[in-house]
């Protein structure tokens, strides 16, 4: 039922929490599927948030 698992870069999450957040989102829920397969899916390759290592 459920396809590959797919980690998605930190900085694309930050951007879109920070997207939300200038919308006047109030509350965001963050879920996952399967948090200890995070990064499997890139061997956990290094992400960035306004030009620093996440």
């Amino acid at each position: 039922m459920r396809g590959d698992l797919v980690s998605r870069p930190i900085g694309d999450v930050l951007k879109e929490a920070h997207a939300l957040f200038e919308g006047g989102v109030k509350e965001l829920l963050v879920i996952s599927q399967d948090t200890s397969a995070y990064g499997v899916d890139t061997k956990y390759r290094t992400g960035f948030w306004e030009g620093k290592t996440r």
